[in-house]
């Protein structure tokens, strides 16, 4: 979403985007999903991400944090859901839907 204007939106999941300090710049509607329990990438720095969003980005995005997830949950394959985390996995998915339906 740095350089691609063509794209209309775009969604990361669990990913972190490597800003330099004076380039937050996205060009599309972004919108960031992260696991609170990711073991890859720390609350720290999905709060290091929303401040530099919020300070120098100009189109739209939303950080969101689904409760007690963990790397990749979203996409997990059927077989590898746990019951308790299916609810989260499915407001992902509409959470991602919605968005892109937004803007696309």
């Amino acid at each position: 979403m740095l350089k691609y204007s063509e794209l209309k939106a775009g969604v990361s999941l669990c990913g972190v985007i490597k800003f330099t300090e004076d380039n937050c710049q996205l060009k599309n509607p972004t919108f960031f999903i992260f696991g609170e329990n990711d073991d890859i990438i720390p609350l720290d720095q999905v709060t290091a991400l929303e401040q530099k969003l919020k300070q120098q980005c100009k189109t739209a995005f939303e950080v969101k944090i689904y409760p007690g997830q963990t790397h990749g949950f979203v996409h997990r394959k059927k077989e590898d859901v746990n019951p308790q985390d299916k609810p989260y996995i499915e407001e992902a998915r509409k959470d991602m839907l919605n968005w892109l339906n937004r803007y696309i």
